[in-house]
């Protein structure tokens, strides 16, 4: 058992440690700028990454950071999280769950395509 509690400890301070390194380089109010990497032929599942401006230079934000504090799988092998289902802008959503998750305010950050 404390195996088991040691494990979910180390996962929840890697999560809280991921969710700084997001809001330093993303404060409130930031813009993220997303690329969709790939779509799949269904059109059901995208693959976006995530940037930032600072200092007129362009700032990636982790996909690993991403997957754990908002929950979008990453794709280690495209470099950007996989956004499934249809019928909304995947970047707008991942933006979205992103700045709830970090801020308790979905429209915290700005959206916008690259």
């Amino acid at each position: 058992m404390a195996a088991n509690e040691s494990a979910a400890q180390a996962a929840r301070d890697r999560r809280a440690e991921y969710a700084d390194r997001l809001r330093e380089r993303a404060p409130k109010g930031a813009t993220m700028y997303t690329i969709l990497r790939h779509e799949s032929r269904s059109r059901m599942m995208r693959v976006i990454s995530a940037y930032v401006i600072k200092d007129n230079k362009p700032v990636w934000l982790a996909w690993p950071w991403i997957a754990a504090v908002a929950g979008f799988p990453d794709d280690r092998r495209r470099e950007g999280n996989r956004v499934d289902g249809v019928g909304e802008d995947k970047g707008f959503r991942l933006v979205y769950d992103l700045a709830h998750a970090l801020y308790g305010d979905g429209y915290a950050l700005n959206h916008a395509w690259l």
